[in-house]
């Protein structure tokens, strides 16, 4: 069986159109759920998962279930690099990049600069206001150049070079959620990969001396001495890196403010919790995060390769056949989220979450995402306490493989300019959202606050 065949008595999901993933993918992986533990999908020639349990079996299984195939998008595109790779190789390339994205790094070294930049960018909105301009876009004015402008940074690319470096990005993105084979999308793919790997190329040429081993950018570090990867493996992890540092975090501050900004009683609850004091106000911020990412993923699907036959729940699975794991689905599986299609800040588990993967490939840089998307909101909130959200003017989260907001239209007040709020006890997490005087408590918001690591 090479992928349009299928083992008799398989789930089919006949009707698994990409479009229709990308505008609301939820309804239909609950009723792939259903089927069974993996669906076929013959349209896409793999094999599909969208239970927690069965996700979290394929991650954590290497050896049956690779990434190291010639069907992978990713190492078509980029070559062989710590997604692509496995065992004691995909070890090496993963250590040769970590220092930039220790936890002590994102706090030390780099929280302090994006904290900077989001401010510097509120300014320039504001600025904008005072000229005449009366909205904001948190997409293209907030979201898109905290990504882009931190993995320059990171990675250590002058400031200059980040545009035409966001343009290559863009046909990487279109390229790696190219499921149904399009020759054009992976042929525009490899020629921006090419024209990305000799930019970076010249940059590796003319680098310095590595420095600080938790304190340098990724390049610094890559081209230092002793170094245990060649030429060409430090030029294919340099465009993994900037890439999952680019789109994917783009993506999960853009969620997070969507939703944020978008719930019921929600921006009301977070910014009455600093009555609470400052801790009170960080928690709240993380609560936030932590379900955004559990709630609404920025990257959906995780994509493994068969090396054997192998049975996933009733399927029986050939070798060579594509696995692609949903985790949109696994995260809203009811069997582990308790009401899992309600967005509940603070709930006890959130952390059981899929959205930064899991096992080998866990996200190399999920700590920086991490701290770059609680600068985001924890600033535009102590800057911005009396942003109007504009929804009719905003595009929600879309996508089938790369899922973020189009647009996210707020009206910059950074004054208060709310309804007097009735003060609420914070038990943990958002456990209750806090109510306008002619308002009810909003009951859906209930739990316990995640912990930050």
């Amino acid at each position: 069986m090479t992928g349009q065949s299928r083992a008799p008595g398989s789930a089919v999901a006949a009707s698994l159109r990409l479009e229709d993933l990308a505008v609301d993918p939820y309804p239909h992986l609950a009723g792939l759920r259903s089927q069974g533990a993996a669906v076929w999908a013959p349209n896409l020639a793999m094999w599909v998962v969208a239970g927690y349990p069965d996700t979290v079996s394929v991650l954590r299984d290497p050896e049956r279930f690779t990434n190291d195939s010639p069907k992978s998008l990713i190492q078509a595109t980029f070559g062989r690099q710590m997604l692509s790779v496995e065992g004691e190789e995909q070890k090496r390339h993963k250590q040769a990049c970590l220092a930039p994205f220790t936890g002590k790094a994102s706090r030390d070294v780099w929280q302090p600069r994006v904290d900077r930049l989001c401010g510097e960018l509120l300014e320039a909105a504001e600025r904008a206001a005072a000229g005449g301009a009366v909205e904001v876009d948190l997409m293209a004015d907030y979201a898109a150049p905290i990504a882009l402008e931190t993995m320059g940074i990171v990675v250590g690319l002058p400031s200059g070079d980040l545009p035409r470096v966001r343009a290559w990005y863009e046909v990487f993105a279109r390229s790696l959620a190219n499921f149904e084979g399009d020759a054009e999308l992976h042929r525009a793919g490899q020629e921006a990969a090419a024209a990305m790997r000799e930019y970076l190329a010249e940059k590796l040429d003319g680098q310095q001396p590595a420095g600080e081993a938790d304190g340098g950018p990724l390049i610094e570090v890559l081209s230092g001495p002793g170094g245990t990867l060649t030429r060409s493996e430090v030029l294919a992890n340099l465009l993994i890196v900037l890439f999952g540092g680019i789109e994917t975090t783009e993506s999960m501050i853009g969620n997070a403010l969507h939703y944020l900004l978008s719930e019921p009683g929600l921006l009301e609850a977070v910014l009455d919790s600093r009555n609470q004091g400052k801790a009170a106000f960080l928690a709240a911020v993380e609560d936030v995060m932590e379900e955004s990412l559990r709630y609404d993923p920025a990257v959906q699907t995780l994509t493994r390769h068969t090396t054997a036959a192998v049975r996933i729940g009733g399927a029986k699975i050939a070798a060579g056949e594509t696995v692609q794991c949903m985790v949109g689905g696994a995260n809203r599986d009811p069997a582990v989220f308790e009401d899992p299609g309600c967005f509940k800040p603070g709930r006890a588990n959130v952390r059981k979450h899929l959205a930064f993967g899991l096992g080998n490939h866990f996200c190399l840089g999920a700590q920086l995402a991490r701290a770059e998307t609680r600068s985001a909101l924890r600033t535009l909130l102590e800057r911005w306490p009396g942003v109007e959200f504009d929804r009719a003017s905003s595009l929600p989260p879309y996508g089938h493989e790369f899922r973020k907001p189009g647009r996210l239209v707020v009206r910059p007040h950074s004054t208060e300019s709310r309804p007097k709020r009735i003060a609420v006890r914070r038990r943990s997490g958002l456990s209750e959202l806090s109510q306008t005087a002619s308002q009810s408590p909003d009951p859906s918001a209930d739990g316990s606050s995640s912990s930050v690591g």
